[in-house]
């Protein structure tokens, strides 16, 4: 009787199989896609009647290769840009950045007194704890959409 025999090996060998198949499968959907994160986004609330804040991020990139933040845009602003703030003889100015490089594998942070977001032309005023939407494009990655804490510093 050859075909009980071929029928229990036959079981035997897609069991062993498929036991493989989805040990494979496990290990390979646990490891994460390079992607581009943001994160600890805060802003400064409106003082009085001056329409304009500024914006603080990190972002975090696994991808293996550089990409360029290219723009920030939200709806609660007339205009959105990015400046990084130069001081020459004790004198600070501010200059337009067209596209910040993101490095492959490591970060980029946004802080007061050297590269962040402006926001001019605010549409309403921002108070402590008021959460603001915005959407940052990336030249390879796309568009990432986020929120930001209205805060007087980097929360913890």
């Amino acid at each position: 009787m050859l075909y009980p025999r071929f029928i229990q090996a036959f079981i035997i060998i897609s069991c062993i199989t498929l036991f493989y198949s989805q040990s494979i499968r496990a290990e390979t959907t646990d490891i994460p896609s390079p992607t581009i994160t943001v994160k600890d986004l805060w802003m400064r609330p409106t003082l009085g009647d001056l329409k304009m804040s500024a914006l603080y991020l990190t972002i975090v990139s696994t991808l293996p290769a550089t990409d360029y933040l290219i723009s920030v845009k939200s709806e609660i602003a007339d205009y959105v840009g990015i400046e990084k703030t130069i001081v020459e003889n004790d004198i600070a100015s501010l200059i337009d950045v067209k596209k910040v490089a993101v490095p492959a594998n490591n970060s980029v942070e946004f802080v007061p007194g050297q590269i962040h977001v402006i926001m001019l032309g605010v549409k309403k005023n921002l108070k402590l704890g008021d959460k603001v939407k915005l959407d940052f494009t990336f030249e390879k990655f796309g568009t990432i959409n986020s929120e930001a804490i209205v805060c007087d510093s980097k929360p913890h």
